[in-house]
């Protein structure tokens, strides 16, 4: 009983400071690249004139707690075609009546770690769009 009581005050404190730590990283996000809430109540950002929605995700793993920040980068306006050799290096998902290739981040200092990889992500998707042959390695 000490046990399962241990692990749900466990369980409660990280999602309080896991909401916590969302809200500051969402704060931050949405004066670093003049964000906004949109309708739905989701975090929106325009990087390199990609749509971008925020999502959060804290995950805990053994004693341990890892915090991933989720860009949803919005590939709605391209062709089906392009959706669909994107696919081969991009996890796309269906949300909202929307397509979106995700990418999974860390925050890093001040947002750095974040707005290297997402831009870097978004250079990969613009070539895979284009047809050039790359190879993902971020």
């Amino acid at each position: 009983m000490f046990i399962g009581l241990f692990m749900g005050s466990i369980n409660a404190l990280l999602s309080y400071f896991g909401s916590k730590s969302k809200r500051k990283i969402f704060a931050e996000a949405m004066i670093m690249y003049n964000g906004k809430v949109n309708i739905n109540g989701e975090t929106e950002l325009i990087i390199k004139n990609k749509k971008i929605i925020l999502d959060y995700k804290l995950e805990q793993i053994g004693i341990r707690a890892a915090e991933y920040i989720i860009a949803n980068i919005d590939l709605t306006d391209f062709e089906q075609s392009h959706i669909e050799e994107c696919k081969k290096e991009f996890e796309i998902i269906e949300k909202n009546n929307r397509i979106y290739a995700v990418i999974y981040s860390s925050w890093g200092y001040k947002g750095e770690k974040f707005k290297k990889r997402v831009e870097n992500k978004i250079e990969l998707i613009n070539s895979c769009v284009k047809g050039e042959i790359f190879t993902n390695t971020v």
